[in-house]
């Protein structure tokens, strides 16, 4: 099987389990991350993140980079590059693992 079958034979159960079909774009992020660049990378995607202002002021606590992603509006590589240490800020905000801040 390819990638993209597997991911949406996965993606199918998932929905079937737990009967929101409206998470399936989250399902698919998770499972292609998963897939794609092995459990070690995925699991960064799972970890609560916080973001701090230029100030290093807390702005808020996520309960994971796509939460953020998507509350902030910031693409959530841009922010894995962040808490990676490849970038030092991703939409004005710097962002950190909640266990390394």
């Amino acid at each position: 099987m390819t990638i993209d079958e597997v991911t949406k034979k996965l993606i199918f159960e998932m929905v079937q389990l737990t009967g929101h079909f409206e998470d399936a774009d989250v399902y698919k992020s998770y499972i292609r991350i998963a897939l794609t660049v092995g459990m070690e990378y995925f699991n960064i995607f799972q970890d609560e993140v916080i973001a701090t202002d230029q100030q290093g002021v807390e702005i808020g606590r996520y309960k994971s980079i796509i939460d953020a992603s998507k509350k902030l509006n910031i693409p959530r590589q841009s922010i894995c590059k962040v808490v990676l240490g490849y970038r030092n800020k991703a939409g004005g905000l710097s962002f950190r693992k909640s266990e390394t801040f």
